[in-house]
Formats: structure tokens, C-alpha cells, sequence
């Protein structure tokens, strides 16, 4: 987990993500570990009581390409793709804590 992005999860109150939906979006070094950033922020997400919705985009550097006036930008299609259909994605919040109670989850 890079260091900002822990010192944003620790100025997190402890129920700060309390019953709200959260998609994950995960950068790793190769594609043998692609997963594993986004299983570890389902914990994370759980702890903080949100709700990690199913859907997750794992990449790694090779999605990536360098810019002129930037540091990189995604250039996979594929990934593209994913990230706009977790944006879009026909769930809601209410929804999720619905069947989150419903199973004594949240």
C-alpha cells in the first residue's frame, strides 16, 4: 500500500464508509499479483464498515503509457473499459446495504 494512500485511510473515522458502496481500482507490478492489491482493500473497506461492491479493476504497469506532460496515462482498452463500467455499474447503496443486511452483513 503506497504511503499516501495509508495516511488517507487513517484519517478515515473508524465507521467513516458505514453502509457506502465502494469500488476498488488497484495498480500492481506484474500480472502474476494483479488481485492481490484489491483483496487486501476489501479488508480494509470491511473494517471501515463499507461495502466493496463484486466488481474490482486490477491493473499492472503494461496498461500504462508515458505521456508528454505526464507522468502516465492508461492506454489499455480493456482496462478502460472496466473502469467505465464500475463507474456505471446498476448498483446502489441502498441496494448493496439491502442485501448486506439481509445476509447479517452490515
Amino acid at each position: 500500500m503506497s504511503g499516501l494512500l495509508k495516511v488517507a485511510i487513517d484519517n478515515i473515522p473508524e465507521s467513516g464508509l458505514k453502509e457506502k458502496a465502494i469500488g476498488l481500482i488497484a495498480v500492481s507490478g506484474g500480472i502474476a499479483r494483479m488481485s492481490q492489491p484489491t483483496s487486501h482493500l476489501r479488508d480494509v473497506v470491511a473494517v471501515l464498515e463499507g461495502l466493496a461492491v463484486s466488481t474490482g479493476v486490477a491493473s499492472f504497469a503494461e496498461d500504462f503509457e508515458k505521456g508528454e506532460n505526464v507522468d502516465s496515462r492508461l492506454s489499455s482498452e480493456k482496462i478502460k473499459g472496466r473502469v467505465k463500467y464500475l463507474a456505471e455499474a446498476p448498483f446502489s447503496d441502498s441496494e448493496l446495504v439491502r442485501v448486506a443486511r439481509e445476509k447479517n452483513l452490515a
